[in-house]
């Protein structure tokens, strides 16, 4: 007797720790498509505060591999993501104003932007302006999804790029006899976009901060 009742205890106690989880996932699931809802109509109308979703931080010496690889397509796999044909990647060569201070633009820039992905090469680490970048993306507290070139050596980094190979997980690109290669593919490298830009969003929204400088942080620790 005592048994069947402890049997049933168990099989009750189960069925409520079932239930709970199919609701927070369900809770989950709701949420992230509301985010992503609520981005794609903040993107489509001009949003003064998010005018972009990725604000995207190179070298000026890798602007070949950028412009002819990477930037068309980012462009691509959000525009589809997102259903829309508006850019939706800022970079300095595109936005930046001139005549304006550059450390000013990038201020800007990455204000109007809801991720920042830093194109990792040799020459971005030895850049002044993109540790700069990375510097803001990390204080105004950014979701930062790393592109990074195969074989870069980062062993003598220190700072915010440091900071930035310890804690987050990355994309890896390579070139393979003329042939630009990434991995994980530009979809799942989308999804981690949209996901990220997402969560800032419903965090954005959910604590009525009005300006995107004061967004939670949020980090992807590896």
């Amino acid at each position: 007797m005592i048994g069947l009742v402890t049997g049933s205890l168990v099989a009750v106690v189960l069925c409520i720790f079932t239930f709970t989880a199919i609701i927070i996932l369900w809770h989950k699931w709701t949420q992230q498509n509301q985010g992503l809802e609520n981005l794609r109509r903040e993107i489509l109308q001009d949003n003064i505060n998010f005018k972009y979703v990725v604000f995207l931080s190179y070298c000026s010496q890798d602007v070949h591999i950028v412009d002819e690889h990477i930037l068309p397509s980012l462009n691509r796999i959000l525009k589809e993501k997102l259903n829309t044909e508006k850019d939706l990647v800022c970079t300095g060569a595109d936005s930046f104003v001139p005549g304006m201070l550059i450390i000013d633009e990038i201020h800007r820039c990455i204000n109007e932007s809801l991720v920042v992905i830093p194109v990792i090469t040799p020459a971005f680490l030895r850049s002044r302006w993109s540790l700069k970048e990375c510097v803001d993306a990390l204080e105004k507290q950014r979701p930062v999804v790393v592109l990074m070139k195969q074989n870069t050596n980062t062993n003598d980094t220190v700072g915010a790029i440091k900071q930035l190979i310890a804690n987050y997980t990355r994309a890896t690109w390579y070139d393979n006899e003329g042939q630009f290669l990434i991995h994980p593919s530009w979809y799942f490298v989308g999804e981690a976009i949209i996901r990220r830009a997402s969560e800032t969003f419903i965090n954005y929204r959910s604590q009525s901060v009005n300006t995107p400088n004061e967004l939670i942080p949020l980090v992807n620790r590896t």
